[in-house]
């Protein structure tokens, strides 16, 4: 499967444009699935990689794939958007900071220009994840 990034939490692979279709129909029946069968859903919610596999849909290793089921207390025609919320980063002091910068003061060190990735901290280019 080709790859449309390298990134630090692990390579993005490409849809091949003659997968796609395959790919969508394969998850239509997992949803139908799951919405008639109480059993299925709680197995496809608790390993939703194995169920996604076994439908033809590739998972790359070490991916981990996680169920949000929207529910009823959405309001109807509304966007629901989920945000990743990474793990706080531990405290560094700024005099820390600044000896594994190179050196230089703390107020150096805070002016640096290059961006991060939100989730990682990362060196990115700008653009999000």
């Amino acid at each position: 499967m080709a790859v449309v990034s390298d990134h630090p939490h692990g390579a993005v692979p490409k849809i091949p444009a003659d997968k796609a279709d395959d790919y969508a129909s394969a998850y239509r029946s997992i949803v139908r699935k799951a919405w008639e069968d109480p059993a299925f859903k709680a197995a496809y919610v608790a390993n939703p990689e194995k169920y996604l596999r076994e439908a033809g849909i590739p998972i790359p290793e070490g991916t981990k794939v996680k169920v949000v089921e929207h529910g009823a207390d959405e309001e109807e025609g509304s966007t629901v958007i989920t945000m990743p919320l990474p793990s706080r980063l531990p405290s560094i002091s700024d005099e820390s900071l600044a000896a594994v910068a190179g050196g230089g003061s703390s107020s150096s060190a805070s002016s640096a220009s290059s961006a991060s990735c939100p989730c990682c901290s990362a060196a990115s280019s700008g653009s999000a994840c």
